[in-house]
């Protein structure tokens, strides 16, 4: 390739690496910690203890929230497994949502935590740009733009690649640490790159990739394209209150009994069955189960009326539309195979953030080389780029400390040390190396206030609630030790980008 046409895939890679650096970076720190979102339940609340995710009676605790809540016009239960050791319950009141769960110890339905005040759900809502309108599709935006940032880097480095892979040119005592930094784990998670950029851009956009596809298959055929991408049998919600009881258990039963052990019962959805030629309308139980050893919810559903008659019963292989997504969410949130899977998705969604952080110090270390005056605009750039990687991390984990001894406090604390960190970083030259540091120190501080707040072993074992435990807080561990070591041979020399 002429040196001229490269010349221009850098300038492009450069444009969307300045430009999406900061936010991507955003994204998949949030997202890594948003993975283990599910399991996050045994580290934050450790009495919630394995015996938890044993299945109880769950008709009363149903019939006693219809009556507290009549205007109910939805109702779906959560079932308990070992990666979430407690029952959820969501009520809908024109559209108004409570969620309950099923205290342990008691056996009764008490409101759950406030979505706001849930650590990990907030770093969900911070992966998906939940606090702004239209973030889901702006993460989505932004993850396609960061497909197209994968192939023009791809295509500029091509000619350097193998001698980029070998460990020998990662020599971090040279000049140009981040340029080699960037160069090789960039290579080393390509193929997770790509997996990321496409399945969040099709779930956060709507499946744009796939449905062209789908449509121009069927030609423009609506009526098939309907029948083939959603199941026979549609349901619609309507008020609950005229029906106060659901034999919810016998519901759940009649579903394992129909699809064996192979497949587990997850989710229990009550609604409102619209009159057809057949039959007259009438409540119905919608089970949703999935594959031992996949996540996705859809995988298999049977519907049943209030006899526990099937009225529509859908195999994980039904139906086109369930199947795309469920590839999707599976890739994307890496529990098609495992907990152990899920563990080397984050372990590289952390490198990528390395990746994409290094990347974003080249372009600045390039631009103040080219600049005698450092502009307001360079000097932006520098302070928000320190204040990411080194002011967020912090935010974290100092959070994360609040999640065990205050846990009312977590959000609060993760938007103070927020902005803390950014003014520090306008007014000390080494503001990335001390904060980075900080916030190692506080990762691997983590276990200490595990144990002073919730008075347990940091490491456990002999059941799933342990394993979870153990695996936390040796995650954190890591996550300290790594950020410590990376500063200490790379950080001291990103300070003469300020």
């Amino acid at each position: 390739m002429k040196a001229k046409k490269r010349n221009r895939f850098w300038r492009l890679h450069s444009l969307l690496g300045i430009s999406l650096g900061l936010p991507l970076f955003v994204i998949f720190l949030a997202g890594t910690l948003a993975l283990f979102e599910p399991e996050s339940l045994n580290w934050t609340n450790a009495n919630f203890d394995d015996s938890a995710a044993k299945q109880g009676a769950l008709n009363g605790v149903v019939s006693n929230l219809l009556e507290k809540h009549p205007k109910t016009d939805e109702l779906s239960v959560v079932l308990a497994t070992p990666e979430r050791p407690v029952t959820d319950i969501y009520l809908e009141e024109a559209h108004h949502p409570t969620h309950y769960w099923i205290d342990p110890q008691s056996g009764e339905a008490t409101l759950a935590t406030d979505h706001e005040a849930d650590l990990f759900h907030f770093f969900v809502d911070l992966h998906y740009f939940e606090f702004l309108p239209y973030g889901i599709q702006l993460s989505g935006l932004i993850a396609a733009l960061f497909f197209a940032l994968i192939l023009t880097g791809t295509v500029y480095q091509w000619r350097s690649m193998k001698q980029d892979i070998h460990p020998r040119n990662l020599s971090l005592q040279r000049k140009s640490r981040w340029k080699k930094v960037h160069r090789f784990t960039s290579l080393l998670t390509l193929p997770f790159q790509v997996i990321y950029s496409v399945t969040g851009a099709s779930l956060a956009l709507g499946l744009f990739l796939a449905a062209p596809a789908v449509w121009v298959f069927f030609e423009g055929d609506q009526a098939g394209l309907n029948e083939v991408l959603f199941p026979e049998h549609m349901v619609q919600a309507e008020p609950l209150s005229e029906k106060p009881s659901f034999p919810v258990d016998e519901a759940r039963a009649k579903a394992t009994s129909l699809w064996g052990e192979s497949v587990e019962p997850l989710i229990i959805h009550i609604e409102h069955t619209e009159a057809t030629e057949e039959a007259a309308a009438s409540h119905t139980l919608m089970v949703q189960g999935k594959q031992k050893g996949l996540h996705f919810v859809g995988n298999s559903v049977v519907t049943l009326d209030e006899s526990l008659n099937v009225l529509h019963s859908q195999s994980p292989t039904s139906h086109l539309g369930p199947m795309m997504i469920e590839g999707l969410v599976n890739v994307h949130f890496a529990a098609f195979n495992g907990f152990f899977i899920k563990i080397i998705f984050a372990f590289f969604g952390l490198i990528v953030s390395l990746s994409i952080g290094a990347g974003v110090y080249i372009f600045l270390q390039r631009l103040l080389q080219g600049e005698e005056d450092q502009g307001r605009k360079t000097r932006f750039l520098v302070v928000t780029t320190n204040w990411v990687l080194g002011g967020l991390p912090l935010a974290v984990a100092l959070a994360l400390h609040a999640a065990q001894l205050l846990p009312d406090w977590p959000v609060k604390v993760f938007w103070v040390v927020t902005g803390l960190s950014l003014a520090l970083t306008v007014f000390c030259r080494r503001a990335l190396l001390n904060l980075s540091l900080l916030a190692a120190g506080a990762f691997v501080l983590l276990p200490l206030s595990f144990l002073m707040g919730q008075g347990q072993s940091p490491l456990q074992m002999g059941d799933a609630h342990g394993w979870m435990v153990s695996f936390f807080n040796i995650f954190f561990v890591v996550m300290g030790l790594s950020l410590a070591l990376l500063i200490r041979q790379i950080g001291q020399g990103t300070e003469s980008a300020e």
